[in-house]
């Protein structure tokens, strides 16, 4: 008879490996001639795998956390622009702060060191 399966077919681990050590190869090869950071090619790589929908690069990305978080902290930041785009965004400036200490003081490292802002000295006031 026939099985059924439901939800994606788990590929064998063999096959991850491989697919991954061929695209660490052509990385290497790319990173080695084009003098291109080997994270612009992952990312490359990344995005070639989900415009094309290539199951075993997407497979090779998910299963390794340094290539999965890469991909999140893109998506996350190209969210961020498509906001900024669609939402009239100002730009927040954050003063530099205060930062003063005494050097003389009742133990071997000195006295007391304070960071503050400007803002926070007009609100003590």
């Amino acid at each position: 008879m026939f099985k059924f399966h439901y939800g994606a077919k788990k590929k064998s681990a063999k096959r991850l490996y491989i697919v991954g050590i061929v695209l660490a190869l052509v990385a290497d090869l790319l990173h080695s001639l084009l003098k291109v950071k080997k994270e612009t090619l992952w990312d490359l790589i990344d995005d070639i795998g989900r415009q094309f929908k290539i199951e075993d690069i997407n497979d090779v990305i998910l299963s390794n956390s340094k290539f999965l978080d890469r991909r999140i902290e893109r998506d996350v930041d190209d969210a961020l622009k498509d906001l900024k785009d669609k939402v009239k965004w100002d730009e927040v400036e954050v003063p530099q702060p205060t930062f003063t200490e005494t050097l003389e003081g009742e133990t071997p490292l000195g006295g007391e060191m304070r960071s503050t802002y400007t803002f926070m000295e007009k609100e003590n006031e």
